[in-house]
């Protein structure tokens, strides 16, 4: 598989608890990464519904909002053997405040080659 647009995100909280376990129960995938994302704003952070991409499968998705003084988690892995994952994620805070402020998240790990976040 190539790199899709994201489709919905599932809108509970991951604990990074829970994506670690889930990844020790799955050995096959032969790479992964996990993502926290911390927001220490006074707004929630939502989903933006654009310009999200993965490549590979989701282990478990990222929430729809993170809500303010807390973290969410998800992870990404590789959906075929000796490739990678990669993806693209894109959160903005809930409010007219700051404009048109986007967070970027990327992330790749690649099978071959070097792994850039």
């Amino acid at each position: 598989t190539g790199v899709k647009e994201m489709g919905s995100a599932v809108s509970k909280p991951i604990t990074p608890a829970e994506i670690d376990e889930h990844l020790k129960k799955r050995k096959d995938y032969s790479r992964s990464v996990k993502v926290t994302v911390a927001n220490s704003l006074t707004y929630a952070l939502k989903l933006n519904q654009s310009g999200n991409e993965i490549l590979g499968d989701w282990l478990l998705h990222p929430p729809n909002t993170i809500p303010p003084a807390n973290a969410a988690s998800f992870a990404s892995v590789s959906n075929v053997p000796f490739s990678g994952t990669e993806g693209q994620l894109k959160y903005s805070p809930d409010t007219d405040l700051y404009g048109n402020v986007v967070f970027t998240f990327r992330w790749s790990n690649g099978y071959f080659n070097g792994n850039t976040f």
